[in-house]
């Protein structure tokens, strides 16, 4: 819905929504959610449970500045500058204005959870695309020997961060380290 609405108010982008490519993509999204709608309905609505105990819990100042700590953490915190990179240069990089629904998609995502007080993981599948879109432009600009020395570094960073966020420490190593604090 995100990307809909970043396509419609990008003017260079707004001509797609003309084909019928895109109207059989949402089409297609639809019909593989109706069975998770259709479960929802049945359940009274579980997820607006789950929802509101989110909000209760995380709602407040505190919590939604959490987010933001959480997105920026959630991959490595330099890693966040790849992608915040990525987002600046969606927006003011005129070859890419065709791209831009993405970076529109991913601040109104961020409206929307910080509104309902969401989790910052909650944005991980919009940061991909903004983590790739900062990686284009970094290649695009430094020297192969730069991009190397950052990849390891990145990566380094990555690896350390990344079991704060993904199971991926045995349970006694995770519960004896420093992660269960972050």
């Amino acid at each position: 819905f995100a990307i809909l609405i970043g396509v419609l108010l990008v003017p260079s982008t707004r001509g797609q929504l003309r084909s019928t490519y895109p109207w059989l993509g949402g089409l297609i999204a639809i019909v593989l959610w109706l069975p998770n709608l259709v479960w929802q309905f049945q359940n009274g609505w579980p997820v607006l449970a789950l929802s509101a105990d989110i909000g209760e819990e995380y709602g407040g100042l505190g919590g939604r500045l959490a987010l933001f700590g959480q997105a920026l953490a959630m991959f490595s915190p330099l890693i966040a500058i790849v992608w915040l990179y990525g987002l600046v240069r969606l927006f003011r990089n005129p070859a890419w204005a065709k791209l831009r629904p993405i970076g529109v998609a991913f601040l109104i995502s961020t409206a929307v959870f910080v509104i309902t007080a969401g989790k910052g993981y909650y944005l991980a599948g919009a940061i991909v695309p903004l983590l790739a879109a900062g990686c284009t432009a970094l290649a695009a600009r430094w020297s192969k020997r730069r991009l190397i020395a950052a990849g390891v570094v990145l990566a380094l960073s990555a690896a350390i961060a990344w079991p704060a966020f993904v199971p991926v420490l045995p349970v006694h190593s995770y519960a004896a380290s420093f992660y269960p604090a972050l």
